[in-house]
């Protein structure tokens, strides 16, 4: 009876909470504690108990009712059921849980008749199991205790604001813990909700960090596996310094992006999830869909409140950077090649960020934001047509993004395995790299070279084939291409020659990859700057009509059925490129005055001499990206009416006030864009089709790839927009790996 009666107060409660704006009664602060300020029972009661646990609440399962029940446990084996109520999404209650709603639980905790609290006067302390802290989706969690009936109702955070508007007990007011103070308001954590109004992380505050940033920002497997000092180090380290540094010089090196922030193309706030191991059933899926990366950047439409949004957030793998000092204990490791990888991850990463706010049409894969969600939901054909014609290809995507970061340093083996000579040779060749480009899949490990090759479906000879060498070695070569083919377009080519000696420019690439970012930002699609920006045959023939057929030439431009026996390979303009690039970017790692390995980013000099180009020592901020006091996705500044108004892959956007659209420059032929990327891929690959839309309710940005030390390809479309860091090589120049030889890891 008592339990009934308890349940019905506590559903008038939340209704009368959810309906009004009633002010809270009592505070009492607590993360995995609850603290009961009322006494422990009465005086004479017949059974004393102590250290409360409450436990036992099942997560929340769409398509099955919510577990009504928690179970209260005590040291000397004493237990009752207590009633547990749901907050969905939608400030509603509920009693099942649906598709698109997440949940936020609410107890009604009370001592049975009989029972008493040993030793209890002014209050106690009640303990949530790990969890059912975690259902609270990271939040405070807090206490309000209804005199009148002995019972306190325990509840997220997040329903504070709804009734507490200034008529706080001051004298409660004033005992808080001052971190609680300090400490910046949480997201609840659930699929598809972000904060109404996100509030900056505290990074500094007179020299003091808050202790509770790690519970906003870490999972629990964070929290399991490293101390709380190792963490707050971690959360420092990149909040105060790293994250800052790589925003800042990407907006330094691209004009575009720096216009673009001033123009309010460029977001402002950015969710953090810091996490142990991949997987987290906290609640969010972004947490459970997290991969074990060293770090990604995960862009996606999701539903709020019935209406369309578009969020983001850095996830940070701790795994990858961790290791056991001399006592055995699991600690972060603070130097090393690990670490240096980790940073220039982090430039790759926010990279996406950037190119999902300022190119969003493309990484998005959809110009309408209801597309995004309804149709890719229960995609049909119309719907999967126009996300492939919209999407940008994933080689484009990672190798823009790796085109920032140290991929020749980390990936060296790899560009070697192109050159497919023994470990006496001198230089590329052109025939060389294109037969290598066809044939280099090692039998012990499936990889194409293929740019082809980087859907995530992609088969050859009837093997799943790893996207990531395309993605990132062979995407990264395209990308560096077509930046030189755009600064070709305006008069000034990278390459130069002076007493004989090659050079190439990182910076006229950069510029040209610029350009190409902000016409695409300006309504033209890749296939009409790629048509544009493209090179012609001694007839005067375009050798790429669009993205699709650069995709499928490069590297073999006028190689019927990639023929590489045909006289002419050494011919191919960009076979002719990425020859001049590899044998200059060889000519520099074989230089014994040189520390490290070439870097291969274009935010610097290629001849630079450093293995990172982030310094963990050194404090920084930045206005675009902040990290916000949140650990799940973070609704971006830039609305869709903006960011959707440039160009995909095939086709554009919808323009704007804030956005017009410009037509190429020289416009492709006129094509079914459906038609088009519905045509059967070259028999080179039995499938290589654009990675399926992926389902559910959310549509992620960007396929996901791994940033780890050991490559893996990933399990589905639905995992996505994660990003790969390769193996770190050794600083003396590695030997290329003779044919037939293992493939090294790129991670």
């Amino acid at each position: 009876m008592i339990k009934q009666t308890t349940r019905k107060l506590l559903f008038i409660f939340l209704s009368v909470v959810l309906a009004t704006t009633t002010c809270l009664p009592s505070l009492a602060f607590a993360q995995e504690t609850v603290r009961i300020n009322s006494q422990g029972g009465a005086a004479d009661a017949d059974r004393q108990v102590s250290r409360l646990v409450i436990d036992d609440v099942a997560a929340p399962q769409v398509g099955s009712a919510l577990d009504d029940t928690a179970k209260v446990s005590s040291a000397g084996g004493e237990s009752w059921d207590i009633p547990v109520m749901w907050v969905g999404s939608n400030m509603e209650l509920a009693t099942t849980a649906e598709e698109g709603q997440t949940y936020l639980p609410a107890l009604a905790f009370y001592l049975p008749d009989g029972y008493a609290v040993a030793e209890s006067t002014d209050g106690y302390t009640v303990e949530l199991s790990d969890s059912l802290t975690q259902l609270f989706g990271g939040q405070e969690i807090i206490s309000v205790y209804d005199a009148s009936t002995g019972i306190t109702y325990i509840i997220p955070a997040s329903l504070r604001g709804l009734f507490a508007r200034g008529n706080t007990n001051e004298e409660e007011q004033a005992s808080r813990d001052v971190e609680d103070e300090e400490s910046a308001q949480v997201d609840p954590g659930n699929t598809g909700q972000v904060p109404a109004e996100s509030t900056p992380a505290k990074r500094k505050q007179n020299g003091k960090k808050s202790v509770s940033l790690v519970d906003i920002y870490c999972s629990q497997t964070a929290k399991d596996e490293l101390s709380t000092s190792d963490l707050e180090w971690v959360i420092d380290l990149i909040i105060n310094k790293l994250q800052p540094q790589a925003v800042n010089l990407l907006l330094e090196k691209f004009p575009a992006f720096k216009q673009g922030f001033e123009e309010g193309k460029i977001g402002r706030e950015i969710g953090l999830y810091i996490y142990y191991e991949y997987g987290d059933k906290d609640g969010d899926v972004n947490h459970e869909s997290a991969e074990s990366a060293l770090a990604y950047v995960r862009g996606r439409h999701y539903v709020s409140n019935g209406t369309v949004h578009y969020g983001y957030m850095l996830g940070v793998d701790l795994e990858s950077i961790t290791g056991e000092d001399k006592s055995g204990k699991l600690v972060i490791l603070k130097d090393g090649k690990e670490f240096e990888t980790f940073q220039n991850t982090l430039v790759h990463e926010m990279f996406h960020a950037f190119m999902d706010d300022y190119n969003r049409t493309g990484m998005a894969g959809t110009t309408t934001p209801e597309h995004a969600i309804t149709e890719l939901m229960t995609p049909d054909e119309e719907a999967i047509a126009r996300y492939k014609n919209t999407h940008y290809p994933v080689w484009f995507i990672e190798g823009t993004a790796s085109a920032v970061e140290n991929t020749y340093q980390y990936r060296r083996s790899y560009f070697e395995l192109l050159a497919g000579a023994s470990q006496s040779y001198a230089a590329y060749t052109p025939e060389a790299i294109v037969q290598n480009y066809l044939t280099r899949i090692p039998s012990d490990k499936v990889a194409y070279f293929l740019l082809e090759a980087s859907s995530p479906d992609a088969t050859a000879n009837g093997e799943s084939i790893d996207p990531s060498v395309s993605q990132y070695v062979s995407g990264y070569l395209a990308v560096l291409y077509l930046g030189e083919l755009a600064a070709r377009q305006a008069g000034d080519s990278s390459i130069s020659q002076t007493g004989g000696v090659t050079s190439i420019s990182s910076d006229k690439i950069r510029m040209g990859l610029n350009s190409i970012l902000e016409r695409m930002n300006k309504g033209e699609t890749l296939d009409q700057v790629i048509y544009g920006i493209s090179p012609t045959d001694a007839a005067g023939n375009k050798y790429y009509g669009s993205s699709l057929e650069f995709e499928r030439t490069f590297l073999l431009e006028g190689r019927e059925g990639g023929n590489v026996n045909i006289p002419a390979a050494a011919l191919a303009p960009s076979a002719q490129f990425v020859c001049t690039f590899l044998n200059y970017m060889h000519a520099l790692a074989l230089d014994p005055s040189r520390t490290n390995m070439p870097n291969g980013s274009i935010l610097f000099g290629f001849d630079e001499d450093f293995t990172s180009p982030l310094d963990p020592s050194k404090d920084a901020t930045s206005e675009a990206y902040k990290i916000v006091g949140s650990n799940t996705a973070v609704e971006s500044t830039v609305p869709d009416s903006t960011a959707l108004a440039g160009g995909g892959k095939s086709q554009g956007g919808t323009p704007s006030a804030t956005t017009q659209s410009q037509p190429a420059a020289d416009p492709a032929p006129p094509e079914n864009p459906e038609a088009a990327a519905a045509e059967e891929p070259d028999v080179r690959s039995e499938s290589t089709a654009d990675p399926s839309v992926p389902s559910g309710t959310v549509a992620d940005s960007q396929p996901e790839s791994t940033e780890q030390p050991e490559e893996e390809a990933p399990a589905s479309p639905e995992a996505t927009a994660v990003s790969e860091a390769p193996d770190a090589q050794d600083e003396a120049p590695a030997q290329p790996e003779p044919a037939g030889q293992q493939l090294p890891d790129a991670a």
